[in-house]
């Protein structure tokens, strides 16, 4: 995964580094590690996405996401970059949602730290994708999001990916406590009951 572009961490100079081409997208995934996010692994873990292979009912909500003429690329459906953007959606518009805030309005906001992605089914236009979502950790800065993205044709998930958003002041860009109203409204998105894994994808 490629964070080189990413608009919310500004390239900033980090000693030993190269001056000017140390990132402080680097300081934000090693906190994220280093405090456990995702079980102290990194990003795409194959183990992680694999033995997590899930129906609706492993999920604590959803959100409805119509796919958009644009998201079809030429081999006549949704582009895989699309579905990183309906994480993304799902997640920022459940928030919204649930705690009656412009989460983008916070002192402390949520970027985007990790995400993985497995495909294992296409997505069409026009469609109506049911994106679930379950909260899997929640640290003291970070939220570690498990989704899947369903159709209305099918129980079995077109996709399964893991989003983690790690909060920081949204001036210095260092980390910080998730703010209580996102602590207390993500808390009703986790199980108590561990995931049952189901059947692997077709290699």
């Amino acid at each position: 995964m490629w964070l080189g572009s990413s608009p919310f961490l500004p390239f900033v100079p980090v000693p030993g580094r190269g001056g000017e081409r140390g990132t402080k997208i680097r300081r934000i995934l090693s906190f994220a590690v280093d405090t456990g996010t995702n079980g102290g692994r990194g990003c795409c873990h194959d183990s992680w996405v694999s033995s997590n292979l899930m129906g609706r009912d492993s999920f604590a909500d959803s959100v409805e996401i119509p796919t958009r003429w644009q998201d079809v690329d030429h081999y006549g459906h949704v582009n895989n970059v699309a579905y990183y953007s309906y994480f993304d959606t799902a997640v920022n518009s459940w928030l919204i949602t649930h705690t009656g805030t412009d989460v983008r309005h916070l002192d402390a906001i949520g970027i985007v730290a990790e995400s993985s992605c497995r495909f294992l089914g296409s997505l069409d236009f026009p469609q109506v994708v049911e994106a679930r979502l379950r909260v899997d950790r929640i640290g003291t800065s970070s939220v570690t999001y498990a989704l899947g993205l369903f159709t209305a044709s099918g129980d079995q998930p077109r996709a399964l990916g893991t989003f983690v958003h790690v909060y920081v002041d949204r001036v210095t860009r260092r980390p910080v406590p998730i703010p209580d109203v996102i602590r207390d409204a993500v808390t009703s998105l986790e199980r108590a009951d561990p995931p049952t894994p189901s059947a692997e994808p077709a290699r």
